[in-house]
């Protein structure tokens, strides 16, 4: 089997004020603000965090709302779907697949998304050693799909 090491890179916009829930959306508390934050595996991992709270709604707004202020909002631009509908769509795609690998069944990717969001480049690695793939996710979504797709569902299953 042929393995590889890759990047993602993907800078998000987050509120430097935080986020409120408005209804099913969020907010910024002072708008115009925004600091840049870089994704990491501690994204993937914060994410992975919200699942426990899926069943329980207010729950899970506490949580998101953590997670939301730390690495912003998971699809930018996207007016017509409110984020606390895109975090449980996203979440539920996430435990769909895990729960495929725990039963040793074959995920079904295509379902869940498109392939057009991998824009890549080939580049350095962190330490200049080796030239890696290197992806450019459009949001925050397609770098943590990219994440559980590329790495495994834990995000360290096939980490260089």
């Amino acid at each position: 089997m042929f393995c590889s090491c890759f990047n993602i890179k993907y800078t998000n916009q987050v509120s430097k004020s935080g986020y409120l829930w408005d209804g099913d959306d969020i907010i910024p508390l002072i708008e115009g603000e925004n600091i840049s934050v870089d994704y990491s595996m501690q994204t993937f991992d914060d994410f992975k965090n919200l699942t426990q709270f899926y069943a329980d709604t207010k729950s899970l707004k506490i949580e998101a709302l953590k997670f939301l202020n730390l690495w912003g909002k998971l699809e930018l631009n996207n007016n017509s779907k409110p984020e606390y509908l895109s975090l449980m769509n996203s979440i539920h795609i996430y435990e769909s697949i895990k729960k495929d690998i725990e039963l040793k069944k074959q995920p079904i990717f295509q379902e869940y998304h498109k392939t057009d969001f991998l824009n890549l480049s080939y580049e350095w690695d962190d330490k200049k050693k080796i030239i890696v793939p290197t992806f450019y996710p459009e949001n925050l979504w397609n770098a943590l799909r990219l994440t559980f797709l590329f790495c495994g569902i834990n995000g360290n299953e096939n980490a260089c």
